[in-house]
C-alpha cells in the first residue's frame, strides 16, 4: 500500500531529525578535537574559531526550531539538543580561559 502525503512527510521529518542528530553529534566531535583549548591560541584566533562554530549552532538551533514545529503536528516531541548547550557552554568557557585570564599577568604561575 501506497504512503500518504502525510506518512510521507511524518517519515522525511524523523528522518530529517536524525541527520540533525548526527550534525550536531559531529560538531561538538569537531569542537572537541579542533577548537581553541591550548594556551599558544590568541584572543583574536579563538573569537575567530569560536565564530565559525557560532555560526554552524545558529544554523543548528534555526534546523532544530524547524524539526521541532513539523514533529509537533505529529505530537512528537524533540527534546532541545543537549549537545549544542554543550558547544556554547564550552566555547564561553573556553573564551574565557583564553582571553581573560592571560590578563592576569602569570598570577596562576604559582599553582
Amino acid at each position: 500500500m501506497p504512503y500518504s502525503v502525510q506518512e510521507k512527510f511524518k517519515s522525511g521529518l524523523l528522518s530529517s531529525s536524525e541527520e540533525f542528530k548526527r550534525q550536531v553529534t559531529a560538531l561538538l566531535e569537531e569542537f572537541r578535537a579542533r577548537g581553541p583549548f591550548a594556551s599558544h591560541i590568541t584572543c583574536a584566533k579563538a573569537f575567530e574559531m569560536i565564530a565559525g562554530i557560532k555560526q554552524q549552532l545558529t544554523q543548528l538551533k534555526e534546523d532544530e526550531a524547524t524539526l521541532r514545529r513539523g514533529l509537533a503536528i505529529f505530537k512528537i516531541d524533540l527534546p532541545p539538543s543537549k549537545d549544542i548547550a554543550k558547544v556554547e557552554a564550552v566555547g564561553h568557557l573556553t573564551l574565557t580561559v583564553n582571553c581573560f585570564v592571560p590578563l592576569l599577568g602569570g598570577q596562576f604561575e604559582r599553582f
